[in-house]
């Protein structure tokens, strides 16, 4: 592609790293840098068609990062369960959401059994054997 687009796509999984470090308290999963790598791999389809539609695709994925950074910035708004934690979204703060990396990483992750108490066997009560 160009040297403006491709800084594009480097600006943009740039602000995506950011943002996981920042909410997350760790690396952005996979799926994260995957979804705007294909955005810009999309965009980058759409410039191949001609001149002005390389023009179009830059501006986009321009708009793209600067409503990234934006976000950024935002307070996040949503719903939250009975104890008031937010659910679903990234709140900003480490504290309210530690994310996937703190729960890997965190000693607050307890040890569970994934056997079902009770009399050993593994069938629902009143399944005759």
């Amino acid at each position: 592609m160009g040297g403006a687009f491709l800084l594009a796509w480097l600006v943009g999984e740039g602000i995506i790293i950011y943002r996981s470090v920042k909410v997350q308290g760790g690396p952005p999963w996979p799926g994260q840098l995957l979804a705007g790598t294909g955005a810009f791999a999309a965009l980058a389809i759409l410039a191949e068609a001609g001149p002005d539609a390389r023009k179009i695709a830059i501006t986009i994925a321009w708009g793209l990062n600067a409503a990234g950074f934006l976000a950024l910035y935002t307070p996040a708004t949503g719903t939250q369960n009975a104890a008031g934690q937010a659910m679903g979204q990234l709140t900003g703060t480490n504290a309210a959401n530690q994310g996937w990396w703190g729960n890997v990483t965190g000693s607050s992750v307890k040890n569970t059994s994934v056997f079902p108490a009770g009399s050993g066997t593994c069938l629902p009560e009143g399944v005759i054997t």
